[in-house]
């Protein structure tokens, strides 16, 4: 694809997105609800970072220009913007995000009217569209709509599906300065929680900025120092989570899949008692499920496959080790907080002993790396013959090692992974694989 990546569309503002480009998208997104002759009704969210104004107002003069009205949410998580998306009888809904990445970046999510993230059809049909920029002159442009109001049918959402009490209980609260900022206490207050906050008050620079789901440790001493019961940490659009618990003990998304995976499957609820998750997915997991007769079908990265597997397949729960959890019993896309809530509420009701559960679980060490590439670089990996190559490379080092290489669908980066049941074994292959890679960036 030209334009979308993983996750829709992303680049360093000026530098791969602009206002030209979102206008252009605006535009063919417009184009594609008149082709189709779906409602003429756009909601647009964002984050907080400071080009989104920019970003947005571009977006929606494209989508006017085509005579679509435009129903702005402001800052909301991206399941919000998904959430509104299936409620609101509307033809598209966007999300102005560049998700767990810096304030340099943003990017632009387009959900479709069910609720989920472009199909690739849609994807294709919208960047023709982007490079025809072939537009059709109208007096009946669309209008802008304040839609604040509409985000607290998402909140009530949240509350009646939890339906959770969460009173006398301390809860510390990351919210990465991002787009859970202010949703994300009130709704945990609203419930009876005594909340502590930390990243919460943007600036427009610092969303993610060594805060949030990627960087814990900031989070995971302010549950020590303040005794916190759990802390949960977002990302910038609030689709990723990370658990603390109250001795410190951090939780990603694989923790957090076989927590909820073995509590679904005790009350009959995990359909077809398998979950999704991704190559990425620790294969100490995936044995630990199996003991509990739980099966594990794998999809390549990215949240997208593992909703679209989830979908096609008829599973209800899958995710990634970034935090990505996907309950389709009651919702269409990863969210976070209602994930933080559902988390506790099996804990609660359940009277649930995580310690217990993840005593009974097996994890294998995994080293990670990220290797910053050239653009040439980056181009040898579309190449088959050259990732042909690599892997008769890769498969000479592998000595009990389960190797992941992969260029990021969002960032100028080689992701690397060498996971196996001994670190000092995982060491060793890292350095030979990151040797590999950085001569191949040189080349």
């Amino acid at each position: 694809m030209k334009y979308f990546g993983t996750d829709g569309i992303r680049g360093e503002i000026d530098n791969g997105l602009d206002s030209k480009l979102a206008y252009r998208v605006g535009y063919a997104v417009g184009r594609y609800i008149n082709d189709n002759f779906y409602t003429k009704k756009v909601i647009i969210g964002t984050d907080t970072r400071i080009s989104n104004h920019l970003i947005a107002n571009a977006v929606s003069c494209g989508i006017m220009d085509a005579g679509i009205d435009c129903y702005m949410l402001g800052v909301v998580p991206t399941a919000c913007v998904s959430y509104l998306a299936k409620t609101m009888d509307v033809g598209f809904a966007i999300m102005i995000t560049a998700s767990h990445n810096s304030w340099e970046m943003n990017g632009i999510k387009i959900i479709n009217r069910f609720g989920l993230k472009c199909s690739q059809e849609e994807e294709k049909t919208i960047e023709q569209y982007i490079d025809e920029d072939n537009r059709t002159l109208t007096i009946n442009k669309g209008c802008v709509f304040g839609a604040e109001k509409y985000v607290d049918n998402y909140v009530n959402s949240i509350i009646n599906s939890v339906n959770l009490d969460l009173t006398g209980l301390d809860i510390a609260l990351d919210t990465a300065n991002g787009s859970n900022y202010y949703i994300a206490p009130v709704l945990f207050k609203k419930l009876g929680a005594n909340v502590v906050c930390i990243a919460n008050h943007s600036d427009g620079h610092n969303i993610n900025r060594n805060c949030g789901a990627q960087y814990i440790e900031q989070l995971r001493q302010e549950v020590l120092d303040h005794g916190c019961d759990y802390g949960f940490a977002f990302d910038g659009d609030a689709d990723r989570l990370r658990v603390v618990l109250s001795d410190g003990k951090v939780l990603d998304g694989d923790d957090i899949l076989y927590i909820l995976a073995k509590y679904m499957q005790s009350n009959n609820q995990l359909n077809r008692s398998t979950i999704v998750g991704t190559i990425m997915t620790n294969r100490g997991i995936e044995a630990s499920l199996r003991d509990e007769g739980i099966g594990l079908v794998r999809v390549d990265v990215g949240d997208k496959n593992v909703i679209n597997k989830m979908r096609s397949e008829n599973y209800n729960l899958g995710g990634e080790p970034s935090g990505h959890i996907a309950l389709s019993d009651y919702n269409t896309t990863c969210d976070a907080l209602f994930n933080a809530l559902y988390l506790l509420k099996a804990i609660i009701v359940s009277k649930l002993d995580i310690r217990d559960y993840l005593n009974l679980m097996t994890k294998y060490p995994v080293i990670e790396k990220n290797i910053a590439i050239s653009s040439d670089c980056r181009a040898k990996f579309d190449n088959q013959t050259f990732v042909a190559k690599l892997q008769k490379k890769i498969r000479k080092l592998e000595n009990d090692c389960y190797i992941i290489v992969r260029p990021s669908g969002t960032e100028p980066v080689i992701r690397l992974s060498v996971e196996s049941r001994d670190v000092a074994i995982a060491q060793q292959c890292m350095a030979k694989l990151t040797k590999i890679i950085n001569n191949i960036n040189k080349a």
